[in-house]
């Protein structure tokens, strides 16, 4: 298997956002397709593009993931645009096909690939390399999810 690779660009006009410069900014995302199934759920995994120990853990565990072959849900990275909720929500409105807030450009009108629909999500913000513990928080949406794919994705990830 392989990850696909994709862009998102879009520009911050400078009304909506008390700033006189617009400025541009780039989401960048992968998706690993699930090797089982159809490409009907997927799991999230955002990271934020102002830690390069957080990128660093997530494309090792891309390189790990592309070669499993038991996925049953899409794996789709993405990697934030200066690690803020505004860039991820862009990304996530344009991946759920809602219209973007005043004062967003997009530069491209749709992205390019989606993999399923999102039954969790991870946010992966790693300070250091060394580690004491691991706070996990999570948003599911199926509760039976969480004894399955969560534990193996975190056994994987720590």
């Amino acid at each position: 298997m392989r990850v696909e690779v994709y862009r998102q660009k879009f520009k911050l006009l400078p009304s909506s956002f008390k700033s006189n410069n617009a400025s541009n900014g780039e989401n960048i995302y992968g998706i690993i397709r699930a090797f089982r199934a159809s490409p009907v759920e997927a799991i999230l995994l955002a990271v934020p593009t102002t830690s390069i120990e957080s990128i660093a853990v997530a494309l090792a565990f891309a390189d790990y993931a592309k070669d499993q072959l038991y996925w049953s849900r899409d794996l789709v990275f993405l990697f934030v645009d200066g690690g803020t909720t505004q860039s991820a929500d862009i990304w996530l409105s344009a991946y759920h096909g809602q219209q973007q807030k005043e004062g967003i450009e997009l530069i491209d009108d749709e992205l390019e690939a989606h993999g399923g629909t999102f039954i969790g999500a991870f946010g992966l913000d790693i300070d250091g390399s060394v580690f004491e513990n691991v706070e996990v928080l999570h948003g599911m949406v199926r509760r039976d999810i969480i004894k399955k794919n969560f534990s193996k994705l975190l056994n994987t990830l720590a």
